[in-house]
């Protein structure tokens, strides 16, 4: 009994090595898969940090590039339109000072002459005139084409930008992508080499446990075959003593001891039962106290992955409500800086039409008081004097060319100072978006920094509570079958078999629902992207439908001024049309009634120097000698004679005088008309090109802000576009890394299993072998 209680203690020793150098083994192999696991994590988690960092930072830069070339641009166009109205107003002010001055010489001449010459100089002036409007719409010509060719040229360049802008993003598309697939690669490849290490270093462990437990083996048949045969030959001389002394002894003695025989092997057979019976509680007892552990111990493994679980996807819901709010508060910022903006630019554009609508009534009230105040001149000169007339309307030209030259000097000053200040506040409002774009991507990125830090060292933090877990489970498991190890003989076999066929139903079971969990997640990612995209999308549509609605009512309020200031032009023309027939009017009445005067002081004075020489003559006769009496009589008749031609000469030149100043009247009549009509042509002409400049510089506005909507409307989509493509490359990601930790969990778990069966194989084996040993000894020793 002594050799067998030494062998057995020498099996369950060796067994109990065994198990210690297996749960041992596996120790350290679980702790590095862990780790492998960790570190495949971290770079990928890194990568997909800095692949976000670098399209962040390509993003800002793309516009921060976009809202440069568009304020430089917006500059040149201000820069041109000042130039161009710069360049109209000093030839409308040069084409002025050359018709004042051309008119008042030509005025000086006829006050001089005042002759039939009054023809050829008005036929001159209406050449002049001709040759003058020739040379304002030539110069016109050249205007519109200059602006046509700028425009041209403006929008060659805003195309050219947008061709570079879009090549520059989808060269920077591609490297990412290529960036991207050759980390998954290298990744890939790492956790398969690491896979093929982890491996081949378990094989050979493997083999060195089998080496040992085989030579472990053979020690020990050689060790029961040499007790084997040691016992035999005790026993053998034993029972040839007892044969000799039974034959010495008498024949009564040998019913004795058949008697004592028999109650002793009755007497073992129940003892045996019972220690049989004994050894099958404890068993049952040890076998329920582990099945009860890891029961405990599976339920805290899967309460442990549950809250993992729960508290990765609560995080990953935090973080999209966040983005999402931020996304939301950003875009309504933007929508009011726009809203300000459109209503700033409105109001300015009122406050420059109102202000040039009042500029314009004052001078035109003003030239209005000069025409009338230089009308009442010219009358009173006439009536007074011809000749007084030169200098007095070369004062009045020189007045009238000096307020023109003020006129439209503050005219191109103050569009000069609209333009600039319009200028300056689009520049400011461009810079503000910059920074708004640029302090949202940057809060964005340290955002996606922290989310992914955090869930790094969430992960992290999992994987080391389940490796600690794993290891006091496994020392847990090593103290208990070191303390029941003795216990265990007969039925470990079915224990075994029982425990194999739990495990693969635990873990049968968990991967399922491993599986539906990483498919959850997935699914709401998706969710959330989508949701994220139709949010940006529609926030998009929005914000280009305002633009569109705030370019249209601009351009509606620019038509109607430009309509309102035609009207109010029209209006003026025809009020001063009206006042020149009536001044025209006027002095042909004033002209007539000098006429009829001068006519009666002819009169008056003919007929008083005809008394005057009647007196005489009557006085001389009176005087003179009787003989002078027929003279007297033959100078009375001269005298009457004489005064009757002067009479007749005195009616002639009366009658010439008044054909005089008819003709000189209808003459002037036709020059004023001819003058009126010049100064309409003049007008009408000026309003048109007036109006022209207008409706040019509102189409080129309207064409401005339709390129600047277009150009934020394809930025917007780009941007969309890449943040599609970044989230569905992250969730991409995590559904890989998900896959492959699963993946590397069910083969370390199958390999543990297959361990675990082939151990408990190999120990049942070995028990059967020893209890079919002791079954024979036992049986050749007590067994008759």
């Amino acid at each position: 009994m002594s050799i067998i209680s030494a062998m057995l203690n020498v099996n369950m020793a060796n067994m109990a090595a065994i198990l210690n150098f297996n749960i041992a083994t596996m120790a350290p192999i679980l702790t590095v898969n862990m780790a492998t696991m960790a570190d495949i994590l971290n770079p990928n988690m890194a990568t997909m940090a800095a692949i976000l960092n670098v399209n962040m930072a390509t993003m800002a830069a793309i516009l921060n590039v976009n809202m440069a070339t568009m304020t430089a641009m917006l500059n040149v166009n201000m820069a041109n339109i000042a130039a161009i109205l710069n360049v109209n107003m000093a030839t409308m002010a040069a084409i002025l000072n050359v018709n004042m001055a051309t008119m008042a010489a030509k005025l000086y001449v006829n006050m001089a002459t005042m002759t039939g010459i009054l023809n050829v100089n008005m036929d001159t002036m209406a050449a002049m005139l001709n040759v003058n409007m020739a040379n304002m719409a030539a110069i016109m010509n050249v205007n519109i084409a200059t602006m046509a060719a700028i425009l041209n040229v403006n929008m060659a360049t805003i195309a050219a930008i947008l061709n570079v802008n879009m090549a520059t993003m989808a060269a920077i598309l591609n490297v990412n992508m290529a960036t991207m697939a050759a980390i998954l690669n290298v990744n890939m490849a790492t956790m398969a080499a690491k896979l093929n290490v982890n491996m081949a270093t378990m094989a050979a462990i493997l083999n060195v446990n089998m080496a040992k437990m085989a030579d472990i083996l053979n020690v020990n048949m050689a060790t029961v075959a040499t007790m084997l045969n040691v016992n035999m030959a005790t026993m053998t001389a034993m029972l040839n003593a007892n044969m000799a002394t039974m034959a010495a002894m008498p024949n009564v003695n040998m019913a004795t001891i058949a008697d004592i025989l028999n109650v002793n092997k009755a007497t073992m057979a129940d003892i045996m039962n019972v220690n049989m019976a004994t050894m099958t509680a404890i068993l049952n007892v040890n076998m329920a106290t582990m099945a009860a552990m890891l029961n405990v111990n599976m339920a805290t493994m899967a309460d442990i992955m549950n809250v993992n679980m729960a508290t990765m996807v609560t995080i990953l819901n935090v973080n999209m409500a966040t983005m999402a709010a931020m996304l939301n508060v950003n875009m309504a910022t933007m929508t009011a800086i726009m809203n300000v903006n459109m209503t700033t630019m409105t109001a300015i554009g009122n406050v420059n039409m109102a202000t040039m609508a009042a500029m314009l009534n004052v001078n035109i009230t003003t030239m209005a008081a000069i025409l009338n105040v230089n009308m009442a001149t010219m009358a009173a000169s006439l009536n007074v004097n011809m000749a007084t007339m030169a200098p007095i309307l070369n004062v009045n030209m020189a007045t009238m060319a000096t307020i023109m030259h003020v006129n439209m000097a503050t005219m191109a000053a103050m569009l000069n100072a609209n333009m600039a200040t319009m200028a300056a506040m689009l520049n400011a409002n461009m810079a503000t978006n910059a920074a708004i774009l640029n302090f949202n991507m940057a809060t964005m990125a340290d955002i996606l920094n922290v989310n992914m830090a955090t869930m790094a060292a969430i992960l992290n933090f999992n994987m080391a509570t389940m490796a600690d877990i794993l290891n006091v489970n496994m020392a847990t498991m090593a103290a208990m079958l070191n303390v029941n190890i003795t216990t265990m003989a007969a039925i470990l076999n079915v224990n075994m078999a029982t425990m194999a066929a739990s495990l693969n139903v635990n873990m049968a079971t968990m991967a399922p629902i491993l599986n539906v969990n990483m498919a959850t997640m997935a699914t709401i990612m998706h969710v959330n992207m989508a949701t994220m995209a139709a949010m940006l999308n529609a926030n998009m549509a929005t914000m280009a439908a305002m633009l569109n609605a705030n370019m249209a009512t601009m351009a509606a309020i620019l038509n109607f001024n430009m309509a309102t200031m035609a009207d109010i032009l029209n209006v003026n023309m025809a009020t001063m049309a009206a006042i020149l027939n009536v001044n025209m009017a006027t002095m042909v009445t004033i002209l007539n009634v000098n006429k009829a005067t001068m006519a009666a002081m002819l009169n008056v004075n003919m007929a008083t120097m005809t008394a005057i020489m009647n007196v005489n003559m009557t006085t001389m006769t009176a005087i003179g000698n009787v003989n002078m009496a027929t003279m007297a009589a033959m100078l009375n008749v001269n005298i009457t004679a004489m005064a009757a031609i002067l009479n007749v000469n005195m009616a002639t030149m009366a009658a010439l005088l008044n054909v005089n100043m008819a003709t000189m009247a209808a003459i002037l009549n036709v020059n004023m008309a001819i003058m009126a009509t010049i100064l309409h042509v003049n007008m009408a002409t000026m309003a048109a090109m007036l109006n022209a400049n207008m409706a040019t510089m509102a189409a080129m506005l309207n064409a401005n802000m339709a390129t600047m909507a277009a150009v934020v409307n394809v930025n917007m989509a780009t941007m969309a576009d890449i943040l599609n493509i970044n989230m569905a490359t992250i969730a991409a990601i995590v559904n890989v890394s998900m896959a492959t930790m699963e993946a590397i969990l069910n083969v370390n778990m199958a390999t543990m299993v297959t361990i675990l069966n082939f151990n408990m194989a190999t120990m049942t084996a070995i028990l059967n072998v020893n209890m079919a040993t002791m079954a024979a000894i036992l049986n050749v020793i007590w067994l008759p």
